[in-house]
């Protein structure tokens, strides 16, 4: 996606200093298509909004992966089930597929119990306690 700053590179590059497409396509890294585009157009943004998120190989077990994440999530941590054995829990409700598309499956991971900030004092802590090389 192009962003307003962009846009105006191009056009002043072409516009005021005289360049060409092919010139600023290599400058800019950037396609013919799209340098074109912004130079025959008057528009200032381009903007693309996807309105529903396709998923066609979950589409009608949707729901049901995620009653099962959510009744995962909220099992205790030792009770809880792998990635594996809800898959074969899907799978034996007559899910088709032989794999499980994991992207949805990542968000029911917990989060760490540490904050950002301790996690990097302890990792600083234990850097400065490793032995330094001795200079030649």
């Amino acid at each position: 996606m192009l962003i307003v700053e962009t846009i105006a590179k191009i056009r002043r590059l072409h516009f005021t200093e005289g360049k060409g497409i092919k010139t600023i396509c290599r400058d800019l890294k950037l396609s013919k298509k799209v340098v074109r585009k912004v130079i025959r157009t008057g528009i200032t943004e381009f903007t693309y909004t996807r309105t529903v998120q396709p998923r066609p190989k979950l589409g009608a077990w949707l729901g049901e992966l995620n009653r099962l994440l959510e009744v995962n999530a909220a099992r205790a941590s030792r009770e809880r089930q792998s990635l594996t054995q809800l898959y074969e829990e899907l799978s034996g409700l007559g899910y088709p597929l032989r794999q499980v598309v994991r992207s949805p499956l990542r968000s029911c991971r917990p989060a760490p119990m540490m904050p950002s900030t301790s996690v990097s004092m302890i990792s600083c802590s234990t850097a400065s306690a490793m032995p330094r090389r001795k200079s030649p």
